[in-house]
Order: structure tokens, then sequence, then C-alpha cells
């Protein structure tokens, strides 16, 4: 008998065995990745808040007073 071409085909033991093996180790490094992904950008968005507010506090434009019409219109030159 003859199989058709959009049938299913039938699992193995062996191809059973490596989806296995593939599970265990998705299974394993399934914490690892969460932390790094997710971590990552949280240190290079830490890392760029600090210097950028570090940079922001000395810069001169952070000096004005509020006196001053362009603390109130910082668009108005």
């Amino acid at each position: 008998m003859k199989r058709s071409i959009w049938q299913m085909p039938r699992a193995r033991g062996a191809a059973l065995a490596v989806f296995a093996r593939n599970f265990l180790v998705w299974r394993k490094l399934l914490g690892p990745a969460i932390v790094l992904n997710f971590g990552e950008p949280v240190i290079y968005l830490l890392g760029l808040g600090i210097g950028l507010g570090r940079w922001w506090a000395t810069s001169a434009d952070c000096r004005i007073s509020s006196s001053s019409p362009r603390a109130s219109s910082p668009l108005r030159r």
C-alpha cells in the first residue's frame, strides 16, 4: 500500500529520544536565558540613566535660574 504525501510521518524511537534530549536541554537553559534577555537591557538602561543624569546635572543648561525666560520656555530664544 502506497502512502500519501499528505500523511503525517511516523515518529520513530530515535526521533523521540532526540526530542526528549532537546527538551531537557531547553528546560535546563531556560532560566539563564530569561535572566540574560531581561538583565542585559536593564544594565544598559541603568548605565545610560546614571551617566546621562550625571552629565545633565553638571551641564550649563541645568544651572539656569527659574527667573530666566529660557527656564519657563525652552523653545523660546
